[in-house]
């Protein structure tokens, strides 16, 4: 018996449930789980919940991640773990998160905007003609990272950032984390 398989079944049914089937998870139910190979020290399994492909794996540290594949290959996946590392050790809040109890230190909703408002309109031209889909104050350094895409089908997704240039990416089915997150690690030096 593959018991990783059924730590991850026995997560997948606790958050999607069991399509009304009754039973208890073991490794080949309620999704059935192919391997798809390793990432970053991650083992993942490929299955589908019956419209989208997605993963799954699971470390005893971590506990079971899952998300979909989103035309992702397993070197993607291993860029995104890369750079959510690497936002994840500079301490990210999120743009619009308040930054109550960090005693001033972090700087407020406003000021955080506006910074990455001044970032996207360098990136794409002073119009302002852009959508932040995600974006990040960076506490270890004082910096930022977005992910903005300009209006009116004028180019790219692109992920901007302090001291940084932008970068384009693609990704258009993954979540704007995950597209964060490939970009950096492709721009990182190794």
């Amino acid at each position: 018996m593959d018991k990783v398989k059924a730590v991850i079944n026995v997560s997948l049914a606790e958050v999607w449930g069991t399509d009304g089937e009754e039973g208890t998870p073991s490794e080949n139910w309620p999704y059935r789980l192919d391997y798809w190979g390793m990432a970053k020290g991650w083992k993942l399994y490929r299955f589908s919940d019956g419209k989208v492909a997605r993963y799954a794996g699971y470390d005893p540290e971590v506990g079971v991640i899952s998300g979909p594949i989103a035309d992702m290959t397993l070197e993607d996946m291993a860029d995104e773990f890369r750079g959510g590392d690497w936002i994840y050790q500079r301490g990210p809040i999120e743009l619009d998160e308040e930054a109550a109890g960090k005693n001033g230190a972090v700087p407020s909703r406003e000021e955080r905007l506006a910074a990455v408002d001044a970032l996207a309109c360098e990136a794409l031209g002073a119009d302002g003609d852009y959508a932040v889909l995600r974006g990040y104050y960076l506490e270890a350094t004082g910096g930022h990272v977005a992910l903005v895409r300009p209006h009116r089908s004028r180019g790219e997704a692109l992920v901007i950032g302090t001291d940084m240039k932008p970068i384009a990416i693609g990704y258009q089915k993954a979540t704007p984390d995950r597209r964060i997150c490939i970009a950096l690690a492709r721009n990182l030096p190794e």
